[in-house]
Parts: C-alpha cells; structure tokens; sequence
C-alpha cells in the first residue's frame, strides 16, 4: 500500500441541494411536481423519465431563497471547518 507522506488538501463540499421532485400518478401519467409550490416540472407514463425530468427542472416560482435555511448553514460551517478558518469545538456550538 502506498502512503503519502506530505499532507493533502481536503476536498471541497457540494452546495446544498434542492429537495428532489415529488411524484404523483394521475390518470396513468406520472406527474413531478416542486414539493413547495406543487407547480409541475415534468410528466411522463414511465416513472422513471418523469422523476428525471423533475430533476432536470427547477421550479420558476421558487426562488434559490427557499432552499431550507439550516441547510445552508451546515454546509456553511462544514466548509469553514474544511477549510480550517474555524476549529472544530467551535463549530458544536
């Protein structure tokens, strides 16, 4: 096994993410609907292709703003703690 023996950069983290698509069956077609607003991204008669075209779409009601708020601070401190701009115990609290 190989073992580096120089310290390496830590990785970066992904923004937090929109919550995925909700899925509603009306009359044989599969229907991806915004979980917040309910405005329809997509529809299909396969499941599959109607949850990918939900996750294609963003809602144009919804702004970015919506995205849950405590989300975003945990990636927040996740990122300050990666990037050690902050120590660790001050992150718990």
């Amino acid at each position: 096994m190989h073992t580096r023996s120089y310290p390496t950069r830590p990785g970066t983290l992904a923004p937090p993410v929109p919550p995925p698509s909700a899925l509603h069956l009306l009359h044989g077609w599969w229907v991806a609907s915004c979980p917040e607003c309910g405005r329809e991204l997509g529809r299909s008669r396969d499941q599959a292709r109607a949850e990918q075209a939900g996750e294609r779409r963003r809602c144009p009601i919804c702004p970015p703003e919506r995205l849950d708020r405590y989300a975003r601070l945990a990636f927040l401190v996740a990122w300050l703690t990666v990037n050690c701009l902050i120590e660790p115990e001050e992150a718990a609290s």
